[in-house]
């Protein structure tokens, strides 16, 4: 058990049997790498989630916790659909490089009643952002944090790589962890999302890489420009945006693949990455 993490997660209750599996068949993103189907029962909710555990897991050593957070369009039970929907940037990431096959890697699956983050503002149309003082904090990623707690019960997670990562409503989720938990989470990467850019002086010595297409058609990605702007003028020095022309909404793959993303996301070599395409958010 890593105490930082304890600490930081001591109102969320857990209970040793409140983990357990589903009864679905591993599913492979990389050869010999299964991803095991599991359910957090709670008393509010209950969530499905994939977890990769590396094997021979040394578990005396700090091992990082990487989080996904996905779309809207993968919310269910089949505890399926969020892994389906990602095999191309985790198969790659898993194969290419040692970060996240060594890594405790987890899926959860949003319930199709709730969300992420409980806000309409994706469809403003002029890309006004929600107001995280205004919104509590969803019972779906309450009970993320109550299974990060589960597993820091088990092993000893790196306090210093709680990463997370997320698509589009998992975008706003990661933003949302960010700035309730910013002890806590130690980097995001967010896909087609949006924020409470109010909040940046907040997040200035965060390590965020923000992607976005400029004729994204769902999310308005003027939030992801604003916070990014506020962050950088405010003395943020670790923030990295990648505005991409076109591509619609739907940018996972290119996004996660950009390359040096992998090695930033886990803090080895900050120098990799090439956040090019940002002439335009000039301070």
């Amino acid at each position: 058990m890593n105490k930082i993490i304890e600490n930081e997660l001591a109102n969320y209750n857990i209970n040793s049997n409140s983990v357990v599996e589903d009864g679905k068949e591993d599913i492979f993103l990389a050869p010999n790498m299964p991803f095991k189907a599991m359910q957090y029962v709670g008393e509010d909710i209950a969530i499905k989630f994939r977890i990769y555990i590396p094997e021979n897991l040394n578990t005396k050593q700090k091992t990082p916790v990487v989080f996904w957070l996905h779309g809207a369009c993968e919310k269910g039970t089949d505890n399926v659909e969020q892994v389906k929907n990602n095999t191309d940037w985790c198969g790659s990431w898993l194969e290419k490089q040692p970060y996240l096959k060594n890594s405790i890697v987890i899926m959860p699956q949003c319930p199709v009643d709730d969300k992420w983050l409980h806000t309409t503002a994706a469809k403003d149309p002029i890309g006004v952002q929600y107001k995280s003082d205004e919104v509590a904090e969803s019972k779906s990623l309450g009970a993320v944090l109550k299974i990060l707690k589960y597993y820091n019960n088990k092993f000893e997670l790196d306090e210093n790589r709680i990463l997370f990562a997320g698509f589009s409503m998992g975008a706003y989720g990661c933003f949302d962890l960010l700035v309730r938990h910013t002890n806590l989470v130690s980097s995001i990467i967010t896909i087609s999302g949006g924020c409470d850019t109010s909040k940046y002086e907040k997040l200035l010595n965060k390590k965020i890489f923000m992607f976005h297409a400029l004729d994204d058609c769902y999310v308005n990605p003027n939030g992801t420009i604003t916070m990014y702007k506020s962050i950088k003028n405010a003395g943020g020095n670790n923030v990295h945006c990648k505005l991409f022309s076109t591509g619609g909404h739907f940018i996972c793959d290119q996004s996660m693949n950009l390359e040096g993303l992998q090695d930033w996301f886990f803090g080895v070599d900050n120098k990799k990455i090439r956040a090019t395409n940002t002439s335009n958010l000039s301070r």
